[in-house]
C-alpha cells in the first residue's frame, strides 16, 4: 500500500494515462437478432485543463485499485519482527529495498519455499522478515551473526547504491 500512495507511483500513474488513448462512449448497440452487443466511440472534446482533471481522476482510481490488491503477494506468509539494539551494528537497505533471500529460481517459488526469507528493512532499529515457516519467537533483537548477514545481502547484491547511518566495512 505505501508503493501506491507515494509521490512517484502517483507521478508514473499519471504518466501512463497521459499515453493512453482516451475515447468515450458515445453509444451501446444491440443486435435484436443475435443478442450481440456493439460499442460505439467518440474522441474525447474537452480542454486541456479538463483532460488533466480526468487525468489526475484516473489516476487517482488506479491507486486504489493498487490499494485495494492488498498484500495478497505476501499474505501466505509468516512474518516476525527483529530489533538492531547495537547502533554499532544497524539494519542496512538499499535502492532494492526488499531483498528474497534463499535459493528459489523465482519469485513464485520462494514464495512457496520454507527455507527462503523475504527481508523488508523498516528503519535502522528493525527489518520485517517473511517465511512460508513459521517462526518460534515473532519479535526478538537481531543475533550479530542474522543482522550481518543481511548487510551483506545488501553490500554484495545488486543494488546500485545501499542506506547506512554509519559508514560499513565490505
Amino acid at each position: 500500500m505505501l508503493r501506491a500512495r507515494s509521490e512517484l507511483f502517483r507521478q508514473q500513474a499519471l504518466a501512463d494515462v497521459r499515453q493512453r488513448p482516451i475515447v468515450r462512449v458515445k453509444e451501446v448497440l444491440k443486435d435484436p437478432v443475435t443478442g450481440n452487443a456493439a460499442i460505439r466511440y467518440e474522441e474525447l472534446t474537452e480542454t486541456s485543463e479538463q483532460r488533466e482533471t480526468l487525468f489526475r481522476n484516473m489516476t487517482i482510481t488506479t491507486m486504489r485499485g493498487e490499494i485495494a490488491k492488498g498484500a495478497a503477494f505476501f499474505s501466505n506468509l509468516h512474518w516476525c519482527l527483529r530489533l538492531a539494539v547495537d547502533v554499532a551494528h544497524p539494519v542496512i537497505t538499499g535502492d532494492d529495498a526488499v531483498i528474497v533471500e534463499g535459493k528459489a529460481p523465482t519469485l513464485e517459488a520462494a514464495l512457496t519455499d520454507g527455507a527462503t526469507r523475504i527481508l523488508f528493512p523498516l528503519c535502522r532499529h528493525a527489518c520485517l522478515i517473511g517465511s512460508r515457516a513459521k517462526f518460534d519467537v515473532e519479535t526478538e533483537a537481531f543475533r550479530a551473526f542474522d543482522l550481518k548477514g543481511i548487510q551483506a545481502c545488501y553490500l554484495r547484491g545488486t543494488c546500485r547504491f545501499a542506506y547506512s547511518p554509519k559508514r560499513l566495512a565490505l
